[in-house]
């Protein structure tokens, strides 16, 4: 979120050569590798995907193509990633993703490379943990803590506080990732065009619908919760900055104050969303990667 509210450089990234080692035979790491080699994102104007994958047996011989064959990055899905995404409720520890980048090469495109990569790699680990949710909505089961706390490793980690995951819930985070999926869009255009108040005018519609997505979402889980007499979860959701600032009037304060602010110098708008999230970030929960509490 915060890079998007930074376009400084036209994405140009096409067909670099990107390795991929995937150690974990089950079938969160299978299904990561297959979903990653076969997106076929492309830049803006660009005819060609952004990356070309190579996949190696072994960390060694990828590290090999990283430093000869002119691969800029490589990434390490590790052995144990299935096991840790279904034990992870019991000992407590994350297995996580890897990813090695050869910043001597060229360390602009390098740069981009990385922040490209790990935004792809959040979208198809939240398009699995959604598709788990799907299942899950569709027959509309109960989540025991040992699957949500699984899927909290591909998915919003907030979801898994409410005991069911509803057709309501299920749609209400789709809405979201939706309005998220626009930002980059948004981003893009104010790049092109960042003295103009067309583009930032857009970019903060797609903040807001963001934001109020974010809110919708959070709003069907408290309701679940308090339905099911989860008033520990509810109390937790509700006391979250984020949540009672949206709902609040600085909200709209905020939006107010930042479209005057687009009008006068443009640029404004990007500066003042950023500060928003960055206090947003800073008042985060201090418990808020905590599933267990």
């Amino acid at each position: 979120m915060t890079l998007a509210q930074l376009p400084t450089a036209k994405s140009t990234i096409q067909n670099v050569p990107v390795g991929i080692v995937n150690q974990d035979q089950g079938p969160i790491g299978k299904s990561l590798t297959n979903k990653a080699m076969h997106n076929k994102t492309k830049a803006d104007h660009a005819d060609h995907p952004m990356f070309k994958w190579y996949e190696y047996k072994t960390i060694k011989a990828a590290n090999h193509a990283l430093s000869f064959n002119g691969n800029y990055a490589t990434v390490i899905i590790p052995k144990d990633l299935s096991q840790s995404v279904q034990t992870v409720g019991q000992t407590g520890q994350k297995s996580t993703v890897k990813i090695v980048i050869n910043q001597g090469r060229n360390h602009t495109l390098a740069t981009n490379v990385s922040s490209v990569l790990t935004s792809l790699l959040n979208k198809v680990g939240t398009s699995i943990g959604t598709g788990v949710l799907a299942k899950m909505a569709a027959l509309n089961l109960s989540v025991p803590a040992s699957k949500a706390e699984a899927i909290a490793t591909f998915a919003f980690i907030m979801l898994f506080l409410a005991k069911r995951i509803t057709k309501k819930i299920y749609w209400a985070n789709k809405l979201w990732i939706f309005t998220m999926s626009l930002i980059p869009v948004a981003a893009a255009w104010v790049d092109r065009y960042i003295a103009y108040p067309g583009p930032e005018i857009f970019y903060l519609l797609v903040f807001i619908a963001w934001s109020l997505a974010y809110f919708y979402l959070s709003y069907a889980i408290v309701n679940q919760l308090k339905q099911d007499g989860d008033l520990k979860a509810y109390q937790k959701i509700t006391g979250m900055f984020i949540y009672r600032f949206i709902r609040s009037y600085w909200f709209i304060l905020s939006v107010i104050v930042t479209l005057i602010g687009i009008y006068i110098y443009p640029p404004i708008g990007l500066a003042l969303g950023l500060i928003e999230l960055i206090v947003n970030g800073i008042k985060t929960n201090a418990d808020s990667d905590n599933l267990q509490k």
